[in-house]
């Protein structure tokens, strides 16, 4: 019988945060200073390999 390997678990935000920012920030005017700075470190987001791919691309400075 074949184990299973020990993995290891890593909890990130993901591109996630473009997404909120660009609702947050740029449609209901919400001030994020640390979301924004985030996002900006993060750049450009690419994909997580699930369902959230490219978010810079498509929600950086979308009104």
């Amino acid at each position: 019988m074949r184990r299973p390997r020990a993995g290891k678990i890593v909890r990130t935000v993901g591109p996630d945060v473009e997404v909120a920012l660009n609702h947050l920030h740029n449609r209901l005017h919400m001030e994020l200073p640390a979301t924004e700075e985030l996002a900006e470190q993060q750049r450009p987001a690419g994909t997580d390999n699930l369902f959230v791919a490219w978010e810079t691309l498509t929600h950086a400075q979308n009104p």
